[in-house]
C-alpha cells in the first residue's frame, strides 16, 4: 500500500476542487434537469440538449410575467375590420369559401434580453394549431413596416395609415418569403427561419424599432388557425426562440 505524505494529499484535494465547471451548452437536459439561466433545453439530433438562447411566450418566457406578444388576424371578407380580441389567429387563401378573400395572421414579439453583443444562429417560432390545412403550406415574410395591433386591419397598417397593398401585399409592406410552412396535424408546430430571416431578425436586435414582426400569408385553399396570445392556458400561446 502506497502512503501520501500530507503536503502531496493536500495538493491533489486542492487541485480537484479547483476543476472548473462544464459548460453548459451541450449538455444534455430535460424538464427533471433544465438549464441554467441563458440556455435553452432543444432539441439536437435524436436528444435535448442545452444551447444558449432565450425564448419569448406570454405568461411563459422570459418570464412568467412577461407579456410582449402582437397576433391578429387581417381578413379581406372584412377590409375594415379589426380582430384583436380573438383568442385565435387564422390563416387562409379564400375564406369564406368561394369569395376569392383571404385571411393572413401578423405576429410580432418584444426582442429584449440578449447579451451585447449577441449574434443570431437560428429564429424558432412555435405556433399551436387548433385547426391545420392538411400539408398545404403559407409563406411567412417579415414586415417592413409598423403596425398597430389594436387599428390593424386589411385595409389600414394603423389608423389613418393604409398598407401599400391591401393585406400587406405590397413589397414596401413585407419582404421576401423566408419560410413556407405546412402544418397537417393539430397541436405545436415549429419552424426555422431561413438564412435572409435570421439576418433581420438580428436587425430586430440590434436596433429594436425595426422590429415589425412578420405575417403568414393565406395562400392555400384548405386554411389553419392557431392559438393567439389570448390563449387561456399560456403554454400554446405563440413562442419565438432566439439562438446564438
Amino acid at each position: 500500500m502506497v502512503s501520501l505524505a500530507p503536503r502531496s494529499l493536500a495538493f491533489l484535494l486542492l487541485s480537484a476542487c479547483a476543476l472548473p465547471e462544464l459548460e453548459p451548452a451541450g449538455k444534455t437536459c430535460s424538464l427533471v434537469d433544465p438549464c441554467p439561466t441563458g440556455y435553452l433545453c432543444e432539441s439536437s439530433g435524436d436528444s435535448e440538449r442545452c444551447q444558449p438562447g432565450i425564448a419569448f411566450q406570454d405568461g411563459v418566457a422570459p418570464t412568467a410575467a412577461w407579456e410582449g406578444t402582437s397576433a391578429v388576424t387581417i381578413a379581406a371578407s372584412a377590409p375594415r375590420e379589426n380582430f384583436v380580441e380573438e383568442t385565435s389567429v387564422e390563416v387562409d387563401g379564400e375564406e369564406p369559401s368561394g369569395s376569392g378573400h383571404g385571411r393572413s395572421g401578423l405576429l410580432r414579439w418584444q426582442v429584449e434580453g440578449l447579451p451585447p453583443g449577441a449574434r443570431l444562429r437560428a429564429v424558432r417560432v412555435t405556433l399551436d394549431f387548433i385547426n391545420a390545412s392538411g400539408g398545404e403550406s403559407h409563406g411567412v415574410h417579415l414586415l417592413e413596416r409598423a403596425w398597430s395591433e389594436r387599428e390593424v386591419t386589411w385595409a389600414q397598417a394603423a389608423r389613418d395609415v393604409p398598407w401599400a397593398g391591401p393585406g400587406a401585399t405590397s413589397s414596401s409592406d413585407r419582404g421576401g418569403q423566408v419560410v413556407r410552412i405546412s402544418p397537417g396535424e393539430l397541436g405545436p408546430y415549429t419552424f426555422d427561419l431561413d438564412a435572409a430571416g435570421v439576418a433581420r431578425v438580428q436587425q430586430w436586435v440590434d436596433s429594436p424599432a425595426s422590429n415589425f414582426g412578420m405575417v403568414l400569408v393565406g395562400e392555400a385553399s384548405n386554411g389553419s388557425l392557431f392559438e393567439s396570445q389570448r390563449a387561456a392556458i399560456p403554454a400554446v400561446r405563440p413562442r419565438l426562440t432566439l439562438l446564438y
